[in-house]
């Protein structure tokens, strides 16, 4: 799988190659962007719909620094949140854990690790190639565990898969995963593990992808490490 790369810059040019390219292959590699421009980031970020706001900054904040803290984000379900540690970040989506998906993310790379720390990326249709029909047929039931009820992992808009929050909201909710269902989460770990491709982001380099049909995660990186990127995602009605 290559992933297309394009240089930043700004204008019309520019806008219609980054639209084009995206929607031809739903993943996307910006390099040189600027870092600490607010509104060039917010006016890249509406190319591809209207921003969610992050849930730990301000009502204003349109995207979150992701970097190890010295002490690790806590949800509201009590949980360390994996973005905030320098631990190994499984593939999976965004936005399991809320109503509204998001079709779009970003990751824009501020400071990469001097070691580990690589973006991990798998294509949902390689995924499944590797998968049973029993086992997508599992992942397309309305049995999992989900705040507004039971929700389908695979549907026709894509995938919602993220299995710490999986595994978090059925012991909050106290409904119990069943074998089968920790059987489907290890065939998807597998499928996904099997076909992912590791890309590694340097300083002013952003990743843009589809949520739906990509999952993404990173490897562990080094204690006390600087690596810090900043994330953005879209709202599901865009």
């Amino acid at each position: 799988m290559k992933t297309k790369t394009l240089d930043y810059a700004q204008g019309a040019d520019f806008e219609a190659r980054v639209r084009a390219d995206y929607a031809a292959q739903r993943i996307l590699i910006v390099r040189q962007f600027p870092l600490h421009s607010r509104e060039e980031l917010l006016a890249f970020i509406g190319l591809f719909g209207v921003p969610q706001k992050e849930p730990y900054g301000s009502a204003s904040d349109y995207f979150h620094t992701l970097r190890a803290e010295e002490q690790p984000l806590i949800d509201h379900k009590g949980d360390v949140i994996t973005s905030s540690t320098n631990h190994v970040f499984g593939l999976h989506t965004d936005n399991y854990n809320k109503g509204p998906k998001a079709p779009t993310i970003g990751l824009l790379c501020v400071t990469p690790a001097r070691v580990g720390g690589e973006s991990h990326i798998a294509r949902l249709s390689h995924v499944l190639e590797q998968l049973t029909p029993d086992t997508i047929a599992e992942m397309k039931r309305r049995a999992w565990p989900h705040p507004t009820g039971p929700i389908a992992l695979l549907d026709t808009g894509g995938i919602r898969y993220n299995r710490s929050t999986i595994e978090a909201f059925a012991k909050a909710l106290q409904t119990p995963l069943s074998a089968r269902q920790i059987e489907v989460m290890d065939r998807v770990d597998e499928a996904a593990g099997a076909v992912k491709q590791a890309l590694r982001l340097d300083r002013q380099e952003m990743l843009v992808l589809d949520n739906l049909t990509f999952l993404h995660g990173r490897s562990a990186f080094e204690p006390g490490s600087e690596r810090e990127f900043v994330r953005w995602r879209i709202n599901e009605a865009t």
